[in-house]
């Protein structure tokens, strides 16, 4: 699951941005409002679909206005940026801010998309005659080039936040019918009239039908109405379904209205007096489905068949039901069956043919009637899944003598009838057909399905052979599956990782794709990047810790063995992070999880710092242990606590510092002269800091995700060659006590032999006069 991280400053400040985002003042409307609703959501930057911040909010039915007033804001002195919104009824919005392709055979259903700017503007957006139930708002920044900075080092503490105020406007002066009944109405020359009803279980479409109309004035002979309806909503009479009545009889046919939700009819008079009025008469029928269970295909022995001794099974029909005049033939509703209670992960089956070890999804399909199906879908449950939709057929099911073509429709909340399967208006079609040799499979993606009920609706066609339509000798055959699934079949096509957010309460399943690559399943791959350049990122990322080869060697050879063992540590964990880390499923290699190796990495290099402080102050084998147990104490636990964080990194590079300056200012002291010398400062100490300083500033400030593998790799290699300058020579004895000061002469004496193999001597390194040239090997 994905979690957040929690900042204290930035929900401090997230809580200020709500309080001004709650009492700022929203544009004065020109209607007053009968329902109002505010919240407040807080804006990332667009890294994929887990960036964006969704809200819900329920319009009641009858709504003829919503108005969504929305405003985005930040602190003072943040620079000012777009916000991206979507709003989308029925299930979350589909966003692509930057025109992201989507993977083939997906369905896609248009968001209403808004565009505004931070910093205290509103902008009010109506939509008229809006459907009821819930809808769905998802908000985020644009993509922000990403800088590695340390937590600590940004200036700006900018934390983004965008408020919402719904108001709508519902009408309360609607009747309710009933199918089948007359009823009589009284229209005023200036007021249209609006009802609404249910259709029951079944309903394929409704027909309203005028059977009187008069005006109550004796020149008028024409019925002055319009009449629209619309399933849902409230209809607009200009754009949906609608007739102009010009006698005092017509009738107004609608096809596939919604099942045990709201159908609205309005009468709109176009009367030229205002004192006039309009008496009219009408009645709304219905034409249903017959509900039967009907020609579910049950399996016959495999027979074989010619040389190839290919197993063929046939299927024979269920008894076939009373011949009716219905158009349509309802099956029961398809059970829901969970994989495991995981989310996203369901299909759906007929009831009665879960047979081992697949259910029984065969179903023939009719050519003079339409066969239906539905099944559920939760709001809470699976608005975050994609719904799959697979239809099969083969040739091996129709009469050898003709081809057949069979249709699926899907619809949400509505009917196909006979004559709406075929086009399959606001649904969506998959066609099958048997003219080829192998299997005709057609399926649908429906990312982010909306909750409710689903009709199935199919119907085939057969041709002769010179493709001209008749009645089919033997029923088709058809192959009907449905799933619930996270992402793209639960993955992202080998270009990302397939995981769950909550935004709010809100669960959904979206894929982070890797290397550049983009969309809904990671299938655009217009701007990413090439196999050849992941993989010198992934080469250049770990063979650069080889730098640490020198180091490791430096601090063996002089007897540091505490210091070579966290040098290897650190080069081991960072080159396995690293090939764990790359951005591409091909080239990623962990060997272990990457929580840990990121652990490990983080905790290498801080505690490589430390060691390489303690080696270079002048301190006794007892007080040196003392503070390599408690830096790996405390680093552990800051690099649990925050492994990005500012302090983790400066704390102990401070502490280092002052306990190194301490012991080398007690060390002038006591020879009274500067310590370490001038040659070592120039020779060793000099450029060592240069490197580390230089590394330090590269990964604090110049890091981006453009120049990430260039700038991160040089880190790695300036700083594990400043281990080579900073590390000092060995010391001088078993004990680790300090010896009297030499002579000048004696030192001068002693820094000629470098031409013999000592070349690491330093001034901490400091001889009695006597000592023999073997005891200098012993020391070196």
């Amino acid at each position: 699951m994905y979690k957040h991280g929690f900042n204290l400053n930035n929900h401090l400040v997230w809580l200020i941005i709500v309080i001004i985002l709650q009492l700022q003042p929203c544009k004065p409307q020109a209607y007053s409002a009968e329902v109002e609703w505010t919240t407040a959501v807080r804006l990332s930057d667009y890294k994929g679909y887990k960036s964006v911040s969704l809200t819900k909010y329920t319009i009641p039915d009858g709504t003829i206005e919503v108005l969504w007033d929305i405003s985005a804001d930040t602190l003072p002195k943040c620079p000012k940026k777009e916000v991206f919104i979507y709003i989308r009824h029925g299930s979350y919005p589909l966003v692509t801010p930057y025109n992201e392709s989507y993977p083939e055979n997906f369905h896609i259903e248009d968001s209403h998309y808004l565009k505004l700017t931070t910093n205290n503007v509103t902008l009010p957006y109506s939509i008229k005659m809006p459907k009821s139930g819930p809808w769905f708002l998802g908000g985020f920044l644009p993509k922000a080039q990403k800088q590695y900075l340390q937590a600590g080092l940004n200036k700006k503490n900018c934390v983004y936040g965008m408020g919402i105020r719904v108001i709508s406007r519902y009408m309360v002066d609607i009747d309710e019918v009933s199918t089948g009944k007359l009823y009589n109405f009284v229209l005023h020359a200036s007021k249209s009239k609006t009802i609404r009803l249910t259709v029951p279980e079944g309903t394929t479409s409704f027909s309203v039908l005028v059977e009187s109309c008069s005006v109550n004035t004796t020149n008028t002979t024409s019925c002055p109405v319009l009449i629209a309806a619309a399933s849902g909503h409230i209809p607009n009479v200009s754009m949906d379904t609608n007739i102009n009545c010009t006698s005092d009889t017509c009738q107004l046919d609608y096809q596939s209205p919604f099942i045990k939700e709201w159908s609205y009819i309005r009468i709109v008079p176009y009367l030229q007096a205002n004192d006039t009025e309009l008496n009219v008469s009408l009645q709304v029928n219905t034409q249903n489905c017959l509900m039967e269970q009907y020609i579910v295909a049950e399996p016959v022995d495999p027979v074989d068949e010619d040389d190839n001794k290919t197993q063929i099974i046939h299927y024979k029909p269920k008894p076939a039901p009373p011949v009716t005049n219905s158009s349509c033939v309802q099956l029961q509703q398809m059970g829901r069956f969970d994989i495991m209670n995981e989310d996203f992960l369901s299909i759906f089956i007929f009831p009665d043919q879960f047979l081992y070890p697949w259910p029984n999804m065969r179903l023939f399909c009719p050519d003079t009637q339409v066969l239906l199906t539905y099944f559920d879908l939760l709001t809470e449950r699976d608005a975050g899944g994609t719904l799959k939709v697979v239809f099969t057929t083969s040739h091996l099911y129709v009469h050898p003598v003709q081809d057949a073509k069979m249709y699926l429709c899907v619809m949400k909340s509505s009917i196909p009838s006979l004559t709406t399967v075929t086009d399959c208006p606001g649904g969506v079609s998959l066609i099958v057909n048997t003219t080829s040799e192998t299997a005709s499979t057609s399926k649908i993606y429906i990312p982010y399905p909306s909750g409710g009920r689903w009709y199935l609706g199919m119907k085939s066609v057969c041709y002769n052979k010179n493709k001209t339509e008749e009645k089919c000798l033997k029923l088709p055959v058809v192959l009907t599956q449905v799933f619930v699934t996270r992402c793209v079949d639960n993955k992202c096509g080998g270009k990302g990782n397939c995981q769950e957010f909550f935004s709010g309460m809100l669960l959904f399943s979206s894929c982070e794709c890797l290397s550049d690559w983009r969309g809904y399943g990671c299938t655009d791959g217009s701007m990413a990047e090439s196999d050849g350049t992941i993989l010198s990122t992934m080469l250049l990322l770990t063979l650069s810790n080889a730098f640490f080869v020198p180091g490791i060697f430096l601090s063996l050879r002089r007897r540091m063995f505490v210091e070579g063992l966290v040098y290897v540590f650190t080069m081991f964990f960072s080159t396995f992070y690293h090939a764990c880390d790359v951005n591409n499923v091909k080239y990623t290699w962990c060997m272990m999880d990457y929580g840990v190796l990121s652990f490990c990495d983080f905790y290498g290099s801080i505690m490589s710092f430390w060691v390489t402080l303690l080696a270079m102050s002048q301190l006794n084998d007892t007080v040196r242990s003392v503070f390599h147990m408690l830096g790996a104490l405390c680093l552990a636990l800051g690099v649990e606590y925050n492994k990005h964080g500012l302090w983790v990194f400066v704390a102990p590079a401070l502490t280092g510092i002052v306990i190194m300056s301490i012991s080398w200012v007690v060390q002038c002291r006591k020879r009274k002269n500067c310590y370490p010398s001038k040659w070592r400062y120039l020779k060793f100490i000099l450029p060592g800091v240069l490197l580390a300083g230089t590394g330090l500033i590269i990964f604090a400030f110049l890091e981006t995700d453009q120049n990430y593998k260039y700038t991160h790799s040089a880190w790695h290699v300036v700083i594990a060659l400043s281990i080579v300058f900073l590390l000092p020579s060995r010391k001088t004895s078993k004990d680790g006590q300090d010896y009297s000061l030499v002579q000048n002469q004696q030192v001068e004496a002693v820094g000629m032999m470098s031409a013999d193999g000592i070349d690491d001597f330093d001034e901490e390194c400091i001889l009695q006069p006597s000592r023999s040239r073997q005891d200098w090997n012993v020391i070196l």
